[in-house]
């Protein structure tokens, strides 16, 4: 006689949680997640020490935590460390496809379709210019 086999497990359904948007989560009115992670890059320093200043002991999740908090102060608690290293990476991913547009632009484009192209592939586009180019020394 075969062994007899455990009675198979009912496999749990996961429900995917709905994703939020960035930009359309503020809290009464508040400012979004989108608009923290922003604002939260262009103060003071922290872009760079976004990209990269560990001397002090200071990983992406810790910065990640900082951002977090501000959030969790706001009345977001959906977004997490995780999350917001993803957030920031695609920001930057998308700010340099955004630039290549820029620099790819062939000759008798106007300037205001070049711009409202580069908004066609970032809407931050202005916003991730100004903090990435600070950064540089450039403006």
């Amino acid at each position: 006689m075969p062994p007899r086999r455990a009675p198979a497990q009912p496999m749990q359904s996961k429900t995917k949680k709905k994703a939020i948007p960035w930009d359309r989560d503020g809290v009464n009115g508040g400012e979004s997640s989108i608009d923290i992670v922003l604002d939260w890059l262009s103060t003071g320093n922290n872009y760079e020490r976004w990209r990269g200043d560990n001397e002090k002991g200071m990983t992406k999740t810790r910065l990640c935590s900082e951002i977090v908090h501000i959030m969790n102060q706001k009345g977001i608690r959906h977004r997490d460390t995780k999350g917001v290293r993803q957030k920031i990476g695609d920001l930057q991913s998308s700010y340099n496809t955004a630039c290549d547009f820029v620099k790819n632009t062939g000759e008798g484009i106007m300037a205001s379709d070049e711009l409202n192209g580069v908004h066609t592939v970032y809407g931050q586009f202005t916003s991730l210019d100004f903090i990435m180019n600070m950064s540089q020394g450039r403006t």
